[in-house]
């Protein structure tokens, strides 16, 4: 979501992307399958930075910069596991720092580069501990700077520097059905989920997430709106998700 109210979508399995207004008309697209820039394979994550539009470009493993027309700017990354490196690199967020993270799927992590790509440092590893991941999809970053990222069942809270802050475990019954795919925060401070297994939006309350310190559970829930596997990290000037 751009700051004039332009929506940028990663369409997947068309190897482009495509931006459309508010009112879902639509305003221009660019890419196509390949490896070249400016080229997709399979795009997940997207993310906008005042004039810049950062893409993860999944099975080719990379980060990829364009301008809000579509214009290329830059790239980085490569398959492998050293820092810098990505397998399937899914969802990604740049803080109002101007730092990029992104969920390092198939490894496991978060990496963490300035706006040139250059990396800065990384956190997690396969595991189900506290600061562990199983799969991340997606991350977002609060006012505050709070790094929050999807991991498997659960919601983890970060400082902007990898420390791990807590946990939240979302409403809907037992743990193991759930599948947080996707994450943003409200002007509000309010945290919104896209729980995928149950086909739900959900919205966590900002003075429910914000206890430090400890796993939390959330008793009850809200009502949830029914969707099909959508997932989403941007909201409009208008705080619309």
């Amino acid at each position: 979501m751009s700051s004039t109210d332009e929506v940028f979508v990663a369409d997947t399995s068309n190897h482009r992307m495509q931006v459309f207004r508010l009112d879902g008309s639509f305003v221009r697209e660019w890419g196509s399958q390949g490896e070249a820039p400016g080229q997709f394979h399979v795009p997940r994550g997207v993310a906008v930075h005042g004039d810049l539009v950062f893409v993860s470009d999944q099975n080719n493993h990379r980060i990829q910069c364009f301008g809000l027309d579509g214009s290329f700017v830059r790239m980085w990354g490569s398959d492998g596991a050293a820092p810098g490196q990505f397998s399937a690199p899914q969802g990604l967020a740049v803080s109002s720092a101007g730092e990029v993270f992104v969920c390092d799927f198939s490894n496991h992590r978060v990496q963490v580069f300035d706006l040139d790509g250059a990396y800065r440092r990384t956190w997690g590893s396969d595991g189900v501990a506290p600061g562990k991941f199983q799969i991340p999809h997606s991350v977002a970053v609060s006012a505050a700077g709070e790094v929050l990222v999807c991991d498997a069942t659960r919601v983890q809270v970060f400082g902007a520097d990898g420390t791990f802050i807590r946990c939240l475990l979302l409403p809907g019954g037992d743990e193991g059905a759930l599948e947080p795919t996707g994450v943003a925060v409200m002007p509000s401070d309010d945290v919104v989920v896209c729980n995928c297994r149950n086909h739900c939006i959900v919205v966590l309350p900002a003075e429910w997430c914000s206890v430090p310190g400890r796993v939390q559970q959330m008793d009850g829930g809200p009502t949830h709106q029914m969707v099909l596997f959508f997932s989403f990290q941007h909201l409009d000037s208008h705080a619309d998700v």
